[in-house]
């Protein structure tokens, strides 16, 4: 799996391929791209993403607690509407901002806790 990763003024940015599937990581004992988390703020850029399987699911969920563990917000950027459904259906949309426009979700990131 290749990660874009993005500095974006004091956020980052983290983009993958169009698959977040098992099929499409090398390591899988360890998914996470090394980020540095000296930002205010993470934003997940699924807005190219089309596919995501329950491994995609849990790398949602451990980046979300690396920032949660480091006291950054953190938010998705999903278009997809099936990868929205897969989201939304393991309830993750009740846990972390979900939006639709990268705009948004640093917005988001950057506002005070």
């Amino acid at each position: 799996m290749n990660f874009e990763i993005l500095k974006l003024e004091d956020v980052t940015i983290i983009k993958p391929d169009k698959q977040l599937t098992i099929f499409n990581f090398e390591n899988i004992s360890n998914p996470i791209p090394n980020i540095n988390i000296e930002t205010k703020g993470i934003v997940l850029d699924l807005s190219e993403t089309t596919e995501i399987d329950s491994f995609g699911v849990g790398v949602v969920v451990r980046l979300m607690s690396l920032a949660k563990s480091n006291s950054k917000k953190f938010s998705v950027v999903v278009k997809d509407n099936k990868v929205l459904f897969i989201l939304k259906i393991d309830k993750l949309d009740t846990v972390i901002p979900l939006f639709n426009n990268i705009e948004e979700a640093i917005k988001h990131v950057k506002e005070k806790q």
